[in-house]
């Protein structure tokens, strides 16, 4: 004869019990703290629990508001450019960036392999990533995660040709990366002769992970986290 249990016998009781009281079945006025299942059916418990983590998981994170999203790439010195390289595999570079009127900028060579990438197909994706360092929220050594803020950009990559455009751009580069040397005249034949880039920011996607409710957070070691807008 096959065994009874109620929910509450099981360690995922409580989440369990919240994810029934949004069905339908609470509805019709059955309290599902009482609800008798098969100890057969135990692996749809489990199923029930990985749900009910998950739901809760993704309230602690949430999509970034535009303006959030140029927040996060204004206080992030790098990304990473990712393009279509040979042979149809991802080819991907970390670069120092600056945003100016709305589009990404960044300088490097002008021959290699970023630019045989680009001549070749001009869409591209941008990530930039800022840590917050780590959430404590149990005493497993599994309870924890990480604290985040991304955005991904996607659009299309094209040199910038003329050289004051290029002297702004920069210019907007030491104003963000060294400001101290913000007042330092610049070469314009060394401007000339230096590959500037233009990403436009045809779609912006960003989220961020929040910490728990009363949940402890770990700095990262050996670093001060800029986690711009998600501290």
């Amino acid at each position: 004869m096959t065994s009874l249990h109620r929910i509450q016998d099981y360690p995922a009781y409580a989440r369990i019990r919240q994810y029934l009281r949004q069905l339908p079945i609470h509805a019709s006025g059955i309290d599902p703290s009482y609800l008798m299942v098969s100890s057969l059916r135990l692996p749809a418990f489990k199923s029930l629990h990985r749900i009910s983590a998950s739901m809760e998981q993704k309230k602690l994170e949430r999509w970034l508001e535009p303006d959030e999203c140029m927040q996060l790439l204004d206080s992030t010195d790098t990304f990473v450019l990712t393009l279509n390289g040979k042979n149809g595999w991802p080819y991907s570079v970390p670069l120092n960036f600056v945003r100016v009127d709305n589009c990404l900028y960044y300088h490097g060579g002008r021959k290699g392999g970023t630019v045989e990438c680009m001549e070749r197909d001009d869409r591209c994706t941008v990530t930039v990533f800022s840590e917050g360092g780590y959430e404590d929220y149990g005493g497993n050594s599994c309870d924890t995660t990480t604290l985040f803020g991304s955005v991904v950009v996607r659009g299309r990559i094209s040199p910038v040709e003329d050289d004051e455009q290029k002297k702004i751009v920069l210019e907007a580069l030491v104003a963000k990366l060294t400001p101290g040397k913000s007042s330092c005249p610049m070469n314009m034949d060394i401007v000339s002769r230096t590959g500037v880039y233009r990403i436009t920011m045809d779609e912006v996607t960003g989220k961020r992970r929040v910490p728990r409710q009363g949940s402890r957070t770990i700095p990262i070691e050996g670093k001060s986290a800029r986690i711009g807008v998600i501290e």
